[in-house]
């Protein structure tokens, strides 16, 4: 899902920013200046993000217009695209 992510934002011309509460399993390269560490919780409080992964789309000006918490491991890339009204 990271990889179709990435090409998502990139087909639609968002600006990806990861948020990792905990490091995870991601690589130090993983994601470049997209990806932010949240170990204090102040990127996420905003969003109120509660479970991982969450995925929030907003506009330009912060305001939230998407939010995706339960992705099932079947179909995930067109569950994605869908939800977040990229489809």
């Amino acid at each position: 899902l990271d990889v179709f992510l990435g090409q998502l934002a990139h087909t639609h011309g968002l600006d990806l920013r990861v948020i990792d509460a905990r490091r995870g399993d991601l690589p130090p390269h993983a994601y470049g200046d997209a990806l932010h560490l949240d170990t204090d919780g102040s990127l996420r409080r905003p969003y109120r993000v509660q479970v991982y992964p969450t995925l929030v789309l907003t506009g330009p000006d912060g305001r939230i217009e998407a939010v995706v918490t339960d992705v099932p491991e079947q179909d995930a890339q067109a569950s994605v695209t869908r939800r977040l009204g990229l489809a």
